[in-house]
């Protein structure tokens, strides 16, 4: 009899593992320099050779500039040896997840072109040996407490959303599954729409780039962290008893957003936050007991409905000698350079009712700053304005949407440098990328 052993269901159901993002530049925070140092390097990717090569990634030498082990992978019968980062919670952010896609190189052969009709062979293609990440999305988390486990890896991807070309590495506790990296975010956006609810904020992004990096061999499954006193629950006709209760999370939703058209004095992120919010007559509760409760005392003259902010870089990926620290050739470890040849910041916000004298017909250019919850916060100095697309029901609602492009402010830099910002958000990146790291009260 057929000796058949299963060892597909590993008896840990998808939503029991764990999706973890790794900020590359925690692991080196100097790793900067090689990004500033292709500004007028003269490697331009056969583009244009006006545009700038400023932002372009050497995949092979960096991974040697980061705190990495060798992990070998067998296949078929060779055996190969690849930079892994070794799981540890200081630097790997657990993240809870609506959907994690990835493909690793799913169309590298095609049939080879021959007077036969049919295929005689196959030719692989090494430029499709590149690793991406699809339908990546989360919702913000708000705890009562104010202590929010997921923060430090939503700090991570708001890193990369302010910070162009911004490194990271994602692995799973899936032992079935392997990732690579690094990667880049290729697309982000973020949303939320309330005209037939309240909605919960939700993130969408997708990202690309190579295999110079495996994931390790081992990484733990981690549960949620429980108070440390239990809660007394009971039910009628039954008895009281206590309970381990999780730490009492909600989505943020569209409560929780902020537009503002004010042009603040400060940039540090905590210091603009904290500004806005004065703006606004926005005051946070005392009592400990409910740190994410906010009061206003200013008077809304109209609804806010649905607002969108999206980021696409068109990232790209060139080939070369594919050697890796050993000498060996192979092509599985992809493409050795990333360039940013592009990067768009667009998006919208729908008013209930607006009364159009007042808003944004008058005034194509505008400062404008969104919030989102949490620490998602993006001010932009100067967006030009479209105009509105007006909505009409017969239940006698009225919608206005205005679609916005951000550009970059006259004084903007490069990461490396003094400037305060690196892209169309006009904040202070060096206080970005000093987000926490780990767990803490808000």
């Amino acid at each position: 009899m057929l000796n058949y052993e299963q060892t597909v269901i590993n008896g840990v159901p998808t939503k029991g593992h764990n999706i973890f993002v790794v900020a590359l530049n925690d692991l080196n925070r100097e790793i900067y320099r090689d990004l500033f140092n292709s500004l007028g390097s003269g490697f331009a990717f056969n583009l244009n050779k006006y545009r700038i090569p400023g932002f372009v990634w050497d995949m092979y030498s960096m991974v040697q500039k980061l705190a990495t082990s060798q992990r070998t992978v067998e296949l078929d019968n060779f055996y190969l040896s690849r930079h892994t980062i070794d799981f540890d919670e200081a630097y790997y952010k657990r993240i809870w997840t609506n959907g994690f896609e990835d493909d690793p190189g799913s169309n590298l052969f095609t049939p080879l072109r021959s007077y036969y009709p049919m295929a005689l062979d196959n030719s692989l293609s090494f430029a499709n040996q590149t690793y991406k990440i699809k339908n990546f999305s989360f919702n913000l988390l708000v705890s009562d407490n104010g202590e929010n486990e997921q923060e430090p890896a939503e700090n991570t991807i708001y890193k990369a959303a302010i910070v162009p070309l911004f490194p990271l590495f994602f692995a799973s506790s899936n032992t079935g599954h392997l990732s690579y990296g690094p990667v880049f975010m290729e697309t982000f956006s973020i949303n939320v729409e309330g005209k037939n609810s309240l909605s919960d904020v939700e993130v969408t992004c997708s990202f690309t780039g190579g295999k110079t990096l495996i994931s390790p061999e081992y990484i733990p499954i981690v549960k949620p962290n429980i108070e440390e006193d239990p809660k007394e629950v009971q039910f009628d006709g039954f008895a009281p008893y206590e309970i381990q209760d999780y730490k009492n999370y909600r989505t943020a939703n569209l409560s929780d957003c902020l537009i503002s058209f004010f042009q603040p004095q400060k940039r540090i992120h905590s210091e603009l936050k904290d500004e806005l919010f004065e703006s606004l007559n926005i005051t946070q509760s005392k009592d400990p007991a409910k740190t994410n409760y906010v009061f206003t005392s200013k008077t809304n003259t109209n609804k806010i409905v649905s607002m969108n902010l999206s980021i696409n870089q068109q990232i790209g990926l060139t080939h070369t000698n594919p050697i890796l620290d050993d000498g060996t050739y192979t092509d599985v470890i992809g493409p050795k350079f990333a360039a940013l040849e592009s990067r768009s910041v667009t998006g919208s916000i729908t008013l209930f009712n607006a009364n159009l004298d007042d808003y944004l017909d008058r005034y194509p250019t505008s400062s404008l700053t969104m919030y989102f919850g949490g620490n998602f916060l993006f001010h932009m100095r100067d967006v030009d304005w479209s105009n509105p697309v007006v909505s009409m029901t017969t239940s006698g609602s009225r919608f206005h949407t205005w679609n916005f492009t951000a550009r970059l402010s006259q004084d903007t830099g490069f990461w490396g440098g003094n400037q305060t910002a690196v892209s169309e958000f006009d904040i202070d990146y060096r206080s970005v990328l000093d987000l926490p790291w780990h767990t803490k009260k808000l």
